[in-house]
């Protein structure tokens, strides 16, 4: 994981054309590597505030595990993903609607009591991601909160030299979400990345609600 700090990376266009290739040729690896993942730790902190039969976007959805977890908790669940391959995966598993679409796309009116959006946002430049929270908030309700799952660290890297990543610490996150975006923290707190061959990577979690 090496820290370019100086170095931006990839454009968002790139970057999101970057992650529409890669996830298209590797969707059912992906699915298959990810699917038993357990973030009961993420539902626990995430879930208590959205209201019980709450609405929820999955922004970012993969394979769409998250998405039926919680609709199968009972949220009104809705998702969408940039790769058509994911798109596919996630409406036959997650029994949600979900639409392809992509993060600069966003066109959600004011209805969602939650924006929920595990290891998605890391794919975009850092530069993207204020119009994003824009977004995020004109979908939240008033008091709606967004979860966020980052990968924490520094600078941009390439997984398998195709997939784009970006790094984020504390101090870059509350920047990010500094007057004026619309999003101020709850909280933040850091895990482990668990998972074999990712040993020594760790996660960046937030709660950021709308102001």
């Amino acid at each position: 994981m090496p820290d370019n700090d100086r170095d931006p990376g990839p454009t968002p266009a790139q970057a999101l054309d970057a992650c529409v290739a890669y996830y298209e040729a590797h969707a059912e690896q992906f699915q298959a590597e990810t699917t038993d993942l357990d973030l009961e730790h993420v539902f626990a902190r995430f879930l208590p505030h959205i209201p019980p039969g709450g609405a929820i976007l999955e922004a970012g959805c993969g394979a769409g595990r998250d998405a039926r977890h919680m609709a199968l908790r009972g949220y009104r669940v809705e998702a969408f993903d940039a790769s058509p391959a994911m798109v596919r995966l996630a409406r036959a598993h997650a029994g949600v609607p979900v639409r392809l679409l992509d993060f600069a796309a966003m066109d959600y009116p004011p209805r969602f009591h939650g924006v929920y959006a595990n290891a998605s946002l890391l794919h975009l430049p850092p530069a993207a991601l204020p119009g994003v929270f824009q977004a995020v908030a004109r979908a939240l309700v008033p008091g709606g909160v967004l979860y966020a799952g980052l990968k924490l660290g520094r600078g941009h890297w390439l997984r398998r030299g195709a997939l784009p990543f970006w790094g984020h610490d504390e101090a870059s996150l509350a920047a990010l979400l500094a007057p004026p975006c619309p999003l101020r923290p709850v909280e933040t707190w850091t895990t482990p990345d668990l998972r074999p061959g990712r040993e020594g990577q760790a996660w960046l979690h937030c709660i950021a609600r709308k102001a």
